[in-house]
This record gives structure tokens, sequence and C-alpha cells, in this order.
């Protein structure tokens, strides 16, 4: 299973000198302190409609013995405050001696059937002019935030996060499946292994289509597109590799099961047939 695990120490690298010991795995900081956003590698945040009160952690990297405000902006073009979500104020306390403190964000959520929305996030001052607002990764301080519609006519979002791809019985690997970057409803991004002994450097998208209305299962269309760029050496000439496929999902036991097609100017491999499950947390 994945497991993504950002310490703020390393990440300060970006900003800051620092000594590393290979045989202790620790590292010595002597540079500003300085206060981040969580997970500084990615410039987006994700929550959902339906996932009751949002929080963005915001985290000082060594505590001090007063109190640290943190300002920030959250806004939106497409989302309205009081109809899509609430926030109270526009700033947050780190308590003195504390490192984190959460920005909470009230969402709403309705019955309908609309588009999700996208929110521009930043933090833009501090009440410390000793601390650093910030590293040197954008994500540090900026994030895209995506509020994702959950009143769609599949739960697709059952198969967001790890997956377990497996052919004839057996795990052919790891493959990984979001919400593309607009959260557009019933279209699962799927990354890793999801052909036997080929992995994606493309997300491949996976159109679901229930059986009729309010069903919880139907078939899903797989459109051809690119699944590895240059995956297939032809006397030194790298070749791209196609993907495209049909299958069906059931919301009830988790199931996705596709019969895919890969292929390149050459020819084609043989159809394979892999189902997806999310992985047991």
């Amino acid at each position: 299973m994945k497991r993504y695990i950002y310490k703020i120490g390393l990440l300060a690298v970006a900003a800051a000198a620092f000594l590393v010991s290979c045989d202790e795995d620790t590292v010595s900081y002597s540079g500003e302190n300085f206060v981040t956003l969580q997970n500084v590698a990615s410039t987006s945040l994700r929550f959902w409609e339906n996932g009751g009160d949002f929080k963005i952690p915001v985290t000082i990297a060594f505590p001090v013995d007063h109190d640290v405000t943190v300002g920030f902006t959250f806004t939106s073009n497409t989302a309205v405050a009081g109809v899509d979500y609430t926030l109270p104020g526009n700033t947050v306390v780190i308590p003195a001696g504390k490192v984190t403190a959460d920005i909470v964000i009230g969402v709403i959520d309705n019955e309908i059937l609309d588009d999700s929305k996208v929110f521009q996030f930043n933090l833009t001052s501090i009440s410390d002019s000793g601390i650093a607002l910030g590293i040197a990764n954008p994500g540090s301080k900026t994030k895209r935030a995506l509020l994702v519609n959950n009143d769609c006519t599949t739960e697709f979002a059952i198969w967001f996060g790890d997956l377990d791809p497996v052919v004839n019985g057996a795990s052919i690997g790891d493959a990984t499946g979001d919400v593309n970057e607009n959260g557009d409803c019933n279209l699962l991004l799927v990354t890793g292994d999801i052909y036997p002994n080929r992995t994606s450097t493309s997300p491949i998208v996976f159109e679901f289509r229930p059986n009729s209305p309010g069903a919880t299962s139907g078939t899903i269309r797989i459109q051809k597109q690119l699944y590895e760029a240059g995956g297939y050496d032809d006397d030194g000439t790298a070749l791209d590799v196609f993907y495209e496929g049909s299958g069906t999902y059931n919301e009830v036991t988790k199931v996705i099961r596709i019969t895919g097609h890969t292929s390149l100017s050459l020819g084609s491999y043989p159809d394979a047939t892999t189902e997806f499950r999310p992985e047991v947390q």
C-alpha cells in the first residue's frame, strides 16, 4: 500500500543548508523558522461535498513561546460563501508551544447535480517577522483546492485512492484512482499497473455509465489514449503504447472489470481482463 510521508525538516532543504547522517537517518537544520501548509510538494487540495468540515493544517517548523497568527485568502469564481461553504475569518492562530493549527472550511452539502468548485488558497501574512512564510516549494503556501460534487449518477469515488489490479486471480502491481482536475462526474483517472507487465505513464480515463437511473452497476468505456510514452523499443526507436477497452463496474461488490487492448504502430498485444478493487485500508 502506498504511503507518502513528508517531513517538514527534510523539505526545508529547498530553503536552507542542512547536514544529513546516513547512518542515523537524521537531519540537522539551523536555518530560519518557517510556516507552511502541509505536503509542500503538492499544489493541490481536494475535498468532498459530503465530507463535512474540511481541515487545512498550517504548520510551524519549530514551536515558539508566543502565538503566531497567519493570514490567508480563499477565493473562488464558482463557489458562493454561505451556499457552498462557510469560512469564519481569514486568519488562523498557531498557539504558543504548538506546531499546527487547522483552517476549518465548513462544506455545505446539497442534492444538486452541479459542477465541482475550484478555489485558490494562499497564505498571505504572518504576525512574527522573524518567521518565514513558506519555503521555496510553491505548495508550501499556495494550493488549488477542488470541492468535488458528490451528487453524480454513479458512486465512482469508491475507487479513489489505492487500487489492487488483478489478472486471473493474481495481483499485477499497484494502481491509483482519482478524479480529474475539474472534478467531473463519472470520470475516474487510473494510473499504474493496468495491463500485465506494463505500467502507465499517463492516467487512463474510465468513463462510468449506470445501467439505469439510480443503478448500482453499469458499464465503463475507455477510449483509445496514451498508456506508456516510449514504452516499446523498436531497434532503438521508442514507440508509444496506447490503451483502450470496456467493461463493467459494481458499487456493491466494489469491483471494476475491464477488458483492455494495448497497441502501437507495429501491432498490438493480446487483450487482458483486469479487475480493480479498492485496497483494504
